[in-house]
């Protein structure tokens, strides 16, 4: 479900499941997590979430501040493992030698220049 409801209102207005065979749907179960989960499987049926609303309209595994604490932690973690990557640390090495060699340059763009007033 992209906007899952907020409130109890709009959680009744929600029709799970609608397909060609079914085209109403079924409407919101009070008492029900009201998000909408995807049947397991290769189909592609929607249906209300089996659990006990818990925590407002959700269970505790829907509940949207539960589910946006996951989502940074998950977040946090592939940042981390995504620095610590084998092409992460290459990166970094390389523009650590980008670094050295462009110093290099202008070292030697220096004496060259010292050398060439030096021969005046």
């Amino acid at each position: 479900m992209v906007n899952p409801p907020r409130t109890i209102k709009e959680a009744r207005k929600i029709r799970y499941g609608k397909s060609g065979l079914n085209p109403s749907g079924v409407p919101y179960r009070e008492g029900y997590c009201a998000q909408e989960v995807g049947e397991p499987g290769r189909a592609i049926r929607f249906y209300q979430c089996q659990r006990k609303a818990v925590v407002g309209l959700f269970c505790r595994q829907h509940d949207p501040a539960a589910v946006a604490k996951r989502e940074k932690e998950r977040t946090a973690r592939w940042r981390q493992e995504q620095a610590n990557s084998p092409h992460a640390r290459a990166d970094r090495y390389r523009k650590a030698l980008e670094r050295i060699a462009r110093m290099y340059d202008a070292s030697m763009m220096v004496e060259t220049a010292l050398d060439a007033l030096r021969r005046r």
